[in-house]
């Protein structure tokens, strides 16, 4: 395999243009998933759009990001902690590459301090609406299709772009579990399918048909779903459907809670939903512990207890007077 050189340059003079030029050549070596290097330029972009392309690495400092940080407030009176300080992460990266390089002075960047948001899972009544099965001998394709995938993230919790990498030789029905490939970090692995879905892919597959390297939930012509295009499709079906809530990660919220509700375990949380950090999940777990006490009295060793010995009417005092 031939080697990426990484450009020589003068360290000292380093503008940041070439330092990110630099950094994204490292990245690219090191296989860094497309949609991570969107977001790094992304990120870039407006950092630049502060501090000019040709400015000199050597000149950032502290006082620079602070600066930073309000000209993101000031340019955009509407923005969110957690998108500052999701513009500060793709900068950071960049930076820290920087400071090993002997570019740019040693000092930590730090996140702003947010209040975290609760995203909502879809309500009950919207969850009865997104299941409710058309009628396959007479909708289109599209409307069938859509169905099948609500069924599918609401029983995985997948992301949107693990969906869109699904090919129909992933599923395996004998051993009812599907192959995840297109993960975040990048680690394929399986998850097993419920009862439900089994029943429902296998009616779909049925009705898709098509080759083993397919993907499995196509557009209308059979080709592969980009995540904007999936994105804009569920949007339209959830407003025809009445659904207000729109995003596709909500199905992931929904999945989490559904599961946590239902008694799963973190650990096992974790490793269905791909997360490589524990606190993700533990999040998860957190958000919804008000709703784990609702039925409490189901769970809780000394309500069943009381409720089997009393059930059985066994005359504990009676024994206890012999």
């Amino acid at each position: 395999m031939k080697r990426i050189e990484l450009p020589k340059v003068n360290n000292q003079n380093l503008t940041v243009d070439e330092l990110f030029a630099s950094y994204v050549k490292r990245k690219t070596a090191d296989n860094i998933a497309k949609e991570s290097l969107e977001f790094y330029r992304d990120c870039f972009k407006r950092f630049t759009g502060f501090f000019p392309k040709d400015g000199l690495c050597k000149e950032i400092s502290q006082d620079t990001i602070d600066d930073y940080i309000s000209y993101l407030r000031d340019s955009s009176p509407n923005i969110k902690g957690v998108s500052i300080n999701s513009y500060l992460r793709g900068i950071r990266a960049f930076l820290y590459y920087g400071m090993e390089k002997g570019c740019v002075a040693p000092f930590t960047i730090k996140m702003i301090k947010v209040v975290e948001e609760v995203k909502e899972p879809f309500t009950d009544t919207e969850i009865a609406i997104l299941l409710i099965k058309p009628n396959v001998e007479k909708c289109s394709f599209t409307e069938y299709r859509n169905w099948v995938m609500s069924n599918y993230l609401i029983g995985t919790g997948n992301r949107l772009g693990t969906v869109v990498g699904i090919k129909n030789k992933d599923v395996d029905f004998d051993l009812r579990r599907v192959l995840l490939r297109e993960t975040k970090n990048k680690r394929q692995y399986y998850i097993p399918l419920s009862n439900a879905l089994v029943t429902i892919l296998t009616e779909y597959m049925q009705y898709r048909q098509g080759d083993d390297e397919d993907y499995l939930f196509c557009t209308e012509v059979g080709k592969q779903f980009t995540k904007s295009g999936l994105q804009t499709t569920f949007v339209k079906y959830h407003k025809k459907k009445g659904v207000k809530c729109t995003s596709i990660h909500r199905y992931r919220h929904t999945f989490a809670k559904g599961f946590i509700l239902n008694g799963g375990g973190e650990m096992q949380l974790q490793s269905l939903l791909g997360h490589s950090d524990p606190n993700m999940s533990r999040k998860y777990v957190k958000l919804y512990a008000q709703d784990i006490g609702q039925g409490y009295e189901l769970l809780n060793p000394l309500d069943t207890y009381r409720k089997a010995f009393i059930g059985e009417k066994i005359r504990m005092n009676s024994k206890l007077g012999d």
